[in-house]
């Protein structure tokens, strides 16, 4: 696998998680779009093993450290310790971008930033 091919599929890992952390999940089956702040942010990192590429999870990671040394993601180490879980995150700015799109799309679906409304069973 090229390094393109996982570049995209590091990009659509992001934006899967971005989506999941847009859509605000409430008890009785109600969801509200969320807004999008520094938490979101936060909350959006992923790990290696999200990645839907068609290689082995050592090779995974080490592509994934090598953007990170590049730059080009931020790698964050969960704990202290020897293997302790790393989350990477794309810059926020790209973040924002999927974001967007989350909004347009949860509102085609029904749903709204304003108010909480009943799940959409699709």
């Amino acid at each position: 696998m090229d390094a393109k091919a996982m570049v995209e599929d590091a990009l659509a890992t992001q934006k899967r998680h971005v989506f999941r952390v847009m859509l605000d999940h409430y008890i009785g089956d109600r969801c509200q779009i969320a807004k999008w702040s520094d938490h979101q942010y936060f909350c959006s990192g992923f790990y290696s093993y999200n990645l839907l590429a068609d290689c082995s999870d050592t090779t995974k990671r080490r592509f994934m450290n090598d953007l990170a040394e590049a730059g080009e993601v931020t790698r964050e180490k969960q704990g202290e310790y020897r293997g302790a879980a790393v989350r990477y995150k794309f810059p926020k700015d790209i973040c924002a971008l999927f974001a967007a799109q989350a909004v347009l799309h949860y509102e085609a679906m029904g749903y709204s930033q304003s108010e909480i409304r009943p799940e959409v069973k699709s």
